[in-house]
């Protein structure tokens, strides 16, 4: 498989089965891209993201980060480069099918030179939450899905911190990443919030017994 390849999604995943060594590898929209390696400019970036949401989930119970995981979405298989989902069990509306996430994760975080062409795509998939970082540049972009299905800007607050307005206590300071800092103190910060303390709540109250 190469980028720019057009194909539907049932001869995608037979071409992956064929080729056991391909590991980054999305359709989206009947065009597939296959990932270039990894610069530094890209890699950093990654860490951080997976750093935030990883600590916030493995300290909430009923949810779940994953990296680069294939996600089945209509017709399509985009890998994000970091999903935060709420698990099945929990309330959520993924589940696992073959080897890969089935549905549409809550959030999607894409680490690339523009918000490119997933943007429309995730918006049409009803990806509650998307997050870019254009290494290009250093803007860091949070869209969250409005009335009518469209994606709309979060704003600061006046703290500084950006807030999920699906997960409570998921702060995130933006100038952390563009200065090289960690992302936790502002987490922690949000994690102590009270609203916070209410959504672990409620995810207890969802979980159902197996």
């Amino acid at each position: 498989m190469v980028t720019g390849q057009r194909m539907d999604l049932e001869e995608f995943v037979r071409r992956w089965d064929a080729l056991p060594d391909l590991k980054n590898a999305e359709l989206v929209d009947g065009v597939v891209y296959v990932a270039s390696p990894v610069a530094r400019s890209h890699g950093a970036p990654d860490v951080f993201f997976h750093t935030w949401l990883g600590v916030y989930s493995y300290r909430t119970t009923g949810l779940e980060t994953v990296s680069n995981t294939s996600c089945q979405m209509v017709s399509s298989m985009p890998q994000p480069d970091a999903a935060l989902r709420i698990l099945p069990e929990y309330g959520g509306r993924t589940r696992i099918g073959r080897s890969w996430i089935d549905g549409p994760p809550d959030l999607i975080v894409e680490v690339s030179e523009s918000s490119g062409p997933k943007r429309a795509f995730y918006e049409r998939s009803r990806v509650s939450e998307y997050i870019t970082y254009e290494v290009a540049t250093g803007r860091l972009t949070w869209r969250w899905l409005g009335p009518g299905g469209t994606y709309r800007v979060l704003k600061p607050e006046p703290d500084g911190s950006i807030r999920s307005r699906i997960f409570p206590g998921l702060w995130l300071d933006p100038k952390a990443i563009a200065t090289n800092q960690s992302p936790l103190p502002m987490l922690a910060k949000g994690m102590r919030s009270p609203e916070y303390k209410e959504f672990r709540k409620l995810l207890r109250s969802r979980r159902r017994k197996p």
